[in-house]
């Protein structure tokens, strides 16, 4: 009768340990989910603020670069804008080794992604009229903000008329905003008009936007 009672203790504390693995494993599996949905939700949260912010400044560039020609002596209002009227030149394509902002075209020797991208920072001059609401913040998500344009242009045959070579020209200007790894990047283009008979006024038309 002892042995007997003896096998069946043994059996119930058997049964009483695979009980506990069983509940621990639950809870692992319980803490596994919840990390699982967190992390999730971090990762939404943070893709959707890196958009937000991207997409937001993307449209006050889009307000900046399409400006109407400012009146003269007024240009310093308008950065963006400024700096691609200096900048972006067919002229000085031509007559300048190497160009200050050369053109963009793949496979062509001073005119590939290094020698024509260029990047900024939003704290830079050029981006002085990004609304102030977001440097003033301190929004650590602008630290991780960048800004890359480009500009193309099928005119670039020294035979074209260098007073309309540079009618409609491309500008491409990519936002890209990382926050802890969720990156965004909204893509906008542009298309250069100049009106020859008015002082060469440049226009920029926005033509395209993908994010």
């Amino acid at each position: 009768m002892k042995k007997i009672l003896n096998k069946k203790d043994g059996s119930a504390l058997m049964v009483a340990i695979v009980i506990m693995i069983v509940l621990m494993f639950l809870a692992l599996a319980l803490l596994l989910v919840s990390y699982t949905l967190f992390a999730t939700a971090n990762r939404q949260q943070n893709l959707s603020q890196s958009r937000e912010l991207a997409q937001t400044i993307s449209r006050q560039l889009t307000e900046e670069i399409t400006v109407l020609p400012p009146e003269a002596g007024h240009e310093s209002e308008y950065p963006v804008w400024k700096y691609l009227k200096e900048n972006i030149s067919i002229a000085a394509n031509r007559n300048v080794v190497p160009a200050k902002w050369p053109y963009y075209e793949p496979g062509k020797y001073r005119h590939e992604k290094e020698d024509a991208y260029r990047y900024f920072k939003l704290d830079s001059l050029l981006l002085g009229g990004v609304d102030s609401k977001l440097k003033d913040g301190g929004n650590q998500l602008l630290d991780n903000t960048t800004v890359a344009m480009y500009w193309e242009s099928d005119n670039t045959n020294p035979d074209i008329n260098i007073d309309e070579a540079e009618n409609g020209i491309i500008l491409t200007v990519m936002v890209t905003c990382n926050d802890n790894n969720e990156e965004t990047t909204v893509t906008t283009q542009y298309e250069l008009s100049v009106d020859t008979e008015n002082g060469n006024a440049w226009t920029w038309r926005k033509e395209y936007e993908s994010s």
